[in-house]
């Protein structure tokens, strides 16, 4: 890294500098606050689906049932992840998050009125989609 003064010299400075020159602001706090915000309802969402598989009563769920809308969040992300990756280096990491945050908790919230299994798997592997 370079750095000019003001006598329009460029000196390099080490990474450590850097950072202290900028300094840490409200920005930097805010940002962190919102990410790990954003990371604990996606672990939520996914991990924790998995708890109301146990509550397969109410949807009659055989096990091979149970197995499959367990694993159905970790094949989207299997089946999508590069996709997205094309995107986001492509689109910006600003519309990448937005777009996809916002229809995934749309599809979490219709997932939670799902009537049967099938819908309820087809709306849990678009939401991480």
């Amino acid at each position: 890294m370079t750095t000019k003064s003001d006598n329009n010299d460029e000196t390099p400075i080490t990474f450590e500098e850097a950072l202290e020159k900028t300094g840490n602001g409200v920005y930097n706090i805010l940002l962190v606050m919102t990410c790990s915000l954003i990371l604990l309802a996606i672990g939520i969402d996914l991990f924790g689906f998995s708890l109301v598989v146990a509550a397969a009563c109410d949807l009659e769920l055989t096990v091979s049932e149970k197995g499959i809308l367990t694993s159905l969040p970790f094949v989207g992300i299997l089946l999508v992840s590069y996709f997205w990756g094309y995107v986001s280096d492509t689109r910006g990491r600003r519309f990448t998050l937005v777009i996809p945050l916002l229809l995934s908790f749309i599809l979490s919230c219709i997932s939670s009125l799902s009537p049967h299994w099938l819908f309820l798997g087809l709306f849990k592997f678009l939401c991480v989609c």
